[in-house]
């Protein structure tokens, strides 16, 4: 098994916010250092930011940023529900699980 990547800060990654909406993303800190243990690999959470999706949130510096923190690794989280990140070539493997989430009505 090859070791993954180290994330670093200032990577460019792909965030699934809260909502499972796919944004691009910069990473702002990293928690730990990536791991392999036998078979289970470990990525770090890590802290990013984004441009808001809300057209209505600008400021003079143009649309505002969001920041998300200790959001894991898309291969932590099952079902994949949002609030995770992967990187850019991943981000077609990596939607959240539609069928695993419920919504309340």
């Amino acid at each position: 098994m090859d070791k993954p990547r180290q994330p670093e800060v200032g990577d460019a990654v792909v965030f699934f916010d809260s909502l499972r909406r796919q944004r691009n993303a910069i990473l702002t800190a990293v928690h730990g250092e990536v791991s392999v243990h036998g078979e289970e690999q470990y990525t770090p959470c890590v802290n990013l930011v984004y441009v808001t999706p809300e057209e209505d949130k600008t400021d003079c510096w143009g649309r505002q940023k969001e920041h998300a923190s200790s959001c894991c690794y898309v291969e932590r989280q099952r079902p994949r529900v949002g609030m995770y990140w992967c990187w850019p070539a991943e981000a077609d493997d990596c939607r959240p699980d539609e069928t695993q989430v419920q919504t309340k009505r």
